[in-house]
């Protein structure tokens, strides 16, 4: 990278040691980073690389986009209303007259709408139109402008829908889409029984290949089947009868989609819930622990499957196949002591005011979960830290030469030069620090704990819950737990089932002011 004041070897731009936000070069690696956890599936972390984007030294506009991005992501995945309006009215203010400002209306008269708050809805589309009269939001924004006008109108109780609690929550489909393998320039896929390829954009008529193999290629004027060009952005292969189609070694449930983009071919296995959770307890919890774990990780995981499928419909996928959502190893995974949890548990969800929980988890907490807000900087009811007695501390220690550590954060899009210090600061209720002041030849930042965790290496550092010690050349960590400590310990859940508790125990423990609820027309 560039920058018209200095020649690329000198760069002092990016660091995060020195007053680099000043510099706009940095701007879009963080914003490129963010967006791409973001599409991912990994709202919380984005939600961290914004957050780094809206430091006041940073440019206005770099500014704006991360309010408007942090408001959509609170107000999309955490139904967080208060604090996504209040970073959507910053986007406003920093780019009142601006596309960036005519979103945030835009995005602000859809939350205004949703809470039946109609004169200011239309208020928000109306401005969000003025501002981008040909934009992509305007119909929609024109028509719900003119229906709040007419329901601001009526009076309070013929629009003002009844609260519900409930315990029974309706799925239109369980069908999940999982990216199971991302980036594949050729990949070959097989059916003992033989399949369908169907092209889903309707330019190839659908075969049956009773052979059951097909090579796939990434072309990048298109893909190729077998070494023949086809204009197909798009193909599923379905197996023939109830055999399994298998990719990379590994076999899966139902039908296998492959999309096109720029060469690289993305991987997704379209399954329904409960034989995606069948490859997923097992990944996650060894089969052979007690019987009552197993189904509390059950619940959380077909709960936290459906949180994110709620939210990601506008998306090519629901959920990725590894620690970035849930480790799936499809079906060669399934064991049947983990099939018995799954299907003792069919159906049933956490609930939290009658919507699906955020069903956060862990391996180990160390002895006392965390905040979820002290983690990522957004919080929720049922996701608080407390004692627990039930999680070995787990301790480690890592260490690493400053040389390295300079490297990694040079990469990840920082030059650092010259490390004098790391300091934690701001411990959570856990003992989870919040924030790491990281001190160099230039000057000193602070980046949020999870963060800077995740630039060292989270299978490294393996928690928050840690204290530095520096050399001359090293920096050695000390830690307890293994994960972010954010909801349920999995090692905590092995030892409460191991003393007796059910998985309803389990599960109102780590999420408490939760209840119980089943998904209905569950196939």
């Amino acid at each position: 990278m560039s920058s018209p004041l200095k020649p690329p070897s000198a760069l002092l731009l990016l660091g995060l040691l020195l007053p680099s936000p000043a510099f706009p070069a940095i701007a879009p690696l963080i914003h490129g980073e963010a967006s791409i956890l973001l599409k991912e599936g990994r709202f919380l972390e984005a939600l961290t690389a914004y957050e780094q984007l809206t430091d006041e030294a940073f440019p206005i506009q770099w500014q704006a986009s991360a309010h408007l991005k942090m408001g959509g992501i609170l107000l999309l995945f955490l139904d967080d209303y208060e604090n996504g309006e209040a970073h959507l009215k910053k986007a406003v203010a920093l780019d009142p007259d601006g596309p960036l400002g005519a979103r945030a209306f835009f995005k602000l008269g859809m939350l205004y709408h949703e809470q039946q708050r109609y004169e200011e809805a239309a208020e928000a589309f109306e401005r969000s139109i003025e501002l981008e009269p040909g934009g992509v939001n305007t119909p929609t924004a024109e028509f719900l402008r003119d229906q709040c006008r007419r329901l601001s109108r009526l009076p309070a109780h013929l629009v003002e829908p009844e609260a519900v609690e409930r315990n029974e929550l309706p799925a239109r489909s369980t069908l999940l889409r999982v990216a199971v393998a991302k980036g594949h320039a050729r990949l070959r896929l097989s059916c003992q029984g033989g399949m369908w390829e169907i092209a889903k954009d309707g330019s190839r008529k659908a075969q049956e290949l009773q052979d059951g193999t097909v090579t796939v290629d990434g072309a990048s004027s298109g893909m190729q089947i077998d070494g023949k060009a086809t204009d197909a952005s798009e193909l599923e292969f379905r197996p023939l009868g109830d055999a399994r189609l298998s990719f990379d070694g590994v076999s899966f449930p139902g039908r296998l989609r492959v999309l096109h983009s720029r060469g690289n071919l993305l991987v997704i296995n379209v399954v329904d819930l409960e034989q995606y959770l069948r490859g997923v307890v097992p990944k996650e919890m060894p089969a052979s622990w007690p019987e009552e774990g197993l189904a509390a990780q059950a619940i959380c995981a077909r709960t936290y499957a459906m949180y994110q499928k709620a939210r990601r419909t506008d998306y090519q996928y629901d959920l990725l196949s590894t620690v970035s959502s849930q480790v799936y190893g499809g079906a060669d995974a399934w064991h049947s002591r983990t099939d018995e949890a799954v299907q003792r548990t069919k159906g049933r969800v956490l609930l939290y005011q009658g919507e699906l929980a955020l069903t956060l988890f862990h391996s180990s907490s160390g002895g006392h979960t965390e905040d979820m807000e002290n983690v990522w900087g957004a919080g929720l009811p049922y996701l608080k830290g407390r004692e627990n007695p039930y999680s070995p501390s787990k301790p480690w220690e890592y260490s690493i030469r400053l040389k390295e550590l300079e490297s990694i954060l040079r990469k990840r899009g920082a030059t650092v030069e010259k490390l004098k210090r790391v300091v934690f600061l701001d411990r959570g209720v856990s003992g989870r620090f919040k924030t790491a002041r990281v001190e160099g030849r230039h000057g000193t930042t602070d980046l949020r704990g999870d963060r800077f965790r995740g630039f060292v290496g989270p299978g490294k550092m393996k928690s928050t819950r840690a204290r530095p010690t520096m050399s001359r050349s090293e920096l050695q960590l000390e830690g307890e737990g293994f994960g972010h400590g954010v909801g349920l310990s999995q090692w905590g859940a092995r030892a409460m089932a191991q003393q007796g508790s059910s998985a309803e125990e389990i599960v109102a423990f780590y999420y408490p002011k939760t209840t119980l609820g089943v998904l209905v027309n569950v196939e």
